[in-house]
């Protein structure tokens, strides 16, 4: 049992002072902050599926960083990265890449997870990916033929349905999202 009241915003409601005081002890800090410039991208990147010059890139990345942070703590390495496109919420521009862009592409905050998986639940991963259209994945290859998984490779190798595959990728994914 509920009851709601829609709320019309317009230029009828007037600002909190005090709340609006509050923030601005804070906006100018974080708008330089946002506003730092943290790399340069020679190429626009764009979103789409099955993949995309961003998808592959973010993937990319991700894989990188399960690789260092495993080697740090002297644990197996990941096989591939997985990430959902989902998660991408826009573009990267050409030019300077400063925080805030970063944040506008990935905003949840996301943990790096490491599943390990046998190569059948893999293959069944595969399947899910091109059911969907495909989504970012990194030292990793599947064809999507008529919406399914073919050619399914990982390393360079066909995934084999005995072996044992750790994948580096997002809390959310792991926990059952997408």
């Amino acid at each position: 049992d509920y009851r709601h009241e829609t709320v019309q915003i317009d230029s009828l409601i007037t600002a909190d002072v005090e709340m609006e005081s509050y923030i601005a002890l804070y906006q100018d800090s974080l708008n330089r902050r946002m506003s730092d410039v943290l790399a340069v991208s020679k190429e626009f990147m764009g979103i789409g599926r099955p993949e995309s010059n961003l998808s592959r890139f973010l993937a990319d990345i991700t894989f990188e960083i399960g690789k260092t942070w495993a080697a740090e703590r002297d644990l197996p390495m990941p096989d591939m990265a997985l990430i959902n496109n989902g998660g991408i919420r826009s573009v990267l521009h050409k030019g300077n890449i400063t925080r805030r862009s970063i944040y506008e592409i990935i905003p949840f905050e996301n943990t790096l997870t490491f599943v390990t998986i046998d190569g059948n639940t893999l293959s069944e991963i595969f399947s899910h990916i091109a059911f969907r259209g495909g989504e970012g994945i990194s030292n990793a290859t599947l064809t999507i033929k008529q919406g399914k998984a073919v050619d399914m490779t990982v390393n360079g190798n066909v995934i084999d349905p005995t072996k044992s595959y750790t994948i580096v990728t997002l809390d959310y994914l792991a926990n059952g999202g997408d």
